[in-house]
């Protein structure tokens, strides 16, 4: 059935007929990686599709959802089968490509929704190139950021980073038959100090991303045997509510004229 919420699903004269002042439209992008034992490789592909088609639905008007770039930066988890990870450079340039090309359409409020956290540099870089040479904005946002409190409350665990509470009770509330309930684990590996920890949620004042057979034996980092369909019922309700708000306040923010002061 066609979804005129869909880029994908409209004619080229509809795109052109769009009002476009104030139409924000949606990049979902993802990666597809090893996610436990438990977990299917395409787990931040379809949280983030899933998570973006449902705050776009719920706002409901002046808002477009691009179908899904499904590959991301993913080399330190190559030692693992499954992963697809495309260089950085090939990465920026081609999410770059995608957002210009909406701006040339016309389209000035372009907002990539990120479901990988190792994406976010190269998510950042390809905004930043749009931005200087279009005159479009464009917004990049991680949604589980913006509901980080709502997250230590429904969760147990203290390590919300991988395969995890977080992302296993999401994928049980969306698909419980991606689960295999019989293989999840608690592992965390990692070296904790006072400067460093893994998170989706909190970024550390120490930034790096070391190689995840160095820091996971079964590609899970967190503790994935607690988590619920439960939670993720709450879970995908809150972040698709908060991500709502935060498209409509995209959509209202001002576009102020550039000035050359040469």
């Amino acid at each position: 059935m066609k979804e005129t919420f869909l880029y994908a699903h409209l004619t080229w004269p509809e795109i052109r007929d769009l009002k476009k002042d104030h139409l924000v439209v949606v990049q979902p992008f993802a990666a597809i990686e090893d996610h436990g034992l438990h977990l299917p490789v395409e787990t931040d592909c379809l949280l983030i599709n899933a998570i973006s088609s449902a705050a776009v639905r719920k706002v409901g008007k002046n808002v477009l959802l691009m179908p899904l770039i499904p590959y991301g930066y993913v080399e330190h988890h190559m030692d693992f089968p499954g992963p697809i990870s495309i260089d950085g450079h090939h990465l920026i340039g081609y999410l770059a490509g995608a957002l210009k090309s909406l701006a040339r359409h016309g389209f000035r409020r372009l907002l990539v929704a990120n479901g990988h956290g190792s994406n976010r540099a190269f998510m950042d870089a390809a905004a930043r190139m749009v931005m200087d040479e279009t005159d479009a904005i464009v917004g990049c946002i991680t949604p589980y950021s913006l509901v980080r409190n709502e997250i230590k409350k429904i969760c147990e665990s203290q390590f919300i980073s991988h395969a995890e509470e977080l992302e296993t009770s999401l994928v049980l509330y969306l698909d419980e038959t991606l689960v295999d309930m019989t293989k999840r684990v608690k592992e965390i590996g990692f070296p904790i100090s006072k400067f460093h920890w893994r998170s989706l949620i909190e970024a550390p004042p120490l930034s790096f991303v070391d190689r995840w057979s160095r820091i996971s034996e079964s590609g899970v980092v967190g503790d994935a045997t607690v988590a619920s369909r439960e939670k993720g019922e709450k879970l995908f309700n809150v972040i698709v509510d908060r991500f709502a708000e935060l498209i409509d306040d995209f959509m209202h923010r001002e576009i102020k004229p550039n000035i050359d002061h040469h």
